[in-house]
């Protein structure tokens, strides 16, 4: 019985200090989901971002600052076999709550709506590529999305 109490004294002790892990001064991002959207022949999309920042200055104060979320979409060209540049757009992301999370560490969801993600020519092999430049511009990881459309 000594031994298990000993054990079980051991493991409390061992994981009560573990510490969360610091992602550093270099915010992260990742693409959670993307959803066309809208009526046939309609071209929208809904894109779902997590975000991850340990000192919470990811996002601007005001608009004026400048964007700072960068996103390109890229179309499969056959006579080349690669993906090419296809559209580029900037977005200016603001401090949710009226700056409350402002240095401290956060993480959470950015939902996008885009009317027009693709160009006229509407091409259906398409990749996504996103990111983020923080107000010290540390710039996060390039999140990546291949999508084939079927309409």
């Amino acid at each position: 019985m000594l031994r298990y109490l000993a054990f079980l004294l051991v493991f409390v002790f061992a994981f009560s200090c573990i510490k969360k892990k610091s992602i550093g001064p270099i915010p992260q991002i990742e693409f959670i989901d993307f959803k066309k959207v809208g009526p046939a022949g309609y071209d929208s999309a809904m894109f779902k971002l997590s975000y991850e920042d340990s000192d919470g200055d990811l996002f601007r104060d005001r608009n004026d600052e400048g964007p700072n979320l960068i996103f390109k979409t890229l179309a499969w060209n056959a006579d080349s076999g690669k993906y090419l540049t296809n559209l580029i757009f900037s977005r200016v992301v603001l401090q949710p709550a009226d700056g409350y999370y402002k240095n401290k560490s956060i993480q959470g969801y950015i939902y996008l709506n885009e009317a027009e993600f693709r160009d006229p020519s509407k091409p259906k092999n398409l990749k996504f590529e996103v990111y983020m430049i923080d107000m010290q511009n540390n710039r996060t990881n390039t999140a990546t999305l291949t999508y084939t459309l079927t309409e």
